[in-house]
């Protein structure tokens, strides 16, 4: 699935790697709602970005009901 649905435009190749339920220590923000995610469980989302000369891992965060939303809505 290309991120531009979730609003990132990169000129590297991008590739959404999946999303792990994880809990939130420390304070953490939802990529979609901008709700304010702190010891509670989240979804924790993995990109991939593969340049010329780097490979970059990044995390994004989902609250866990914006999460089933978000998921229904693919």
């Amino acid at each position: 699935m290309p991120l531009d649905s979730m609003g990132i435009n990169d000129s590297y190749r991008n590739k959404y790697l999946g999303a792990d339920l994880k809990f939130a220590w420390l304070p953490e923000t939802c990529n979609l709602s901008g709700k304010r995610i702190w010891l509670k469980w989240a979804y924790r989302l993995t990109s991939i970005y593969a340049g010329p000369s780097e490979i970059r891992l990044e995390h994004s965060w989902h609250d866990k009901n914006t999460h089933i939303i978000w998921e229904l809505k693919r």
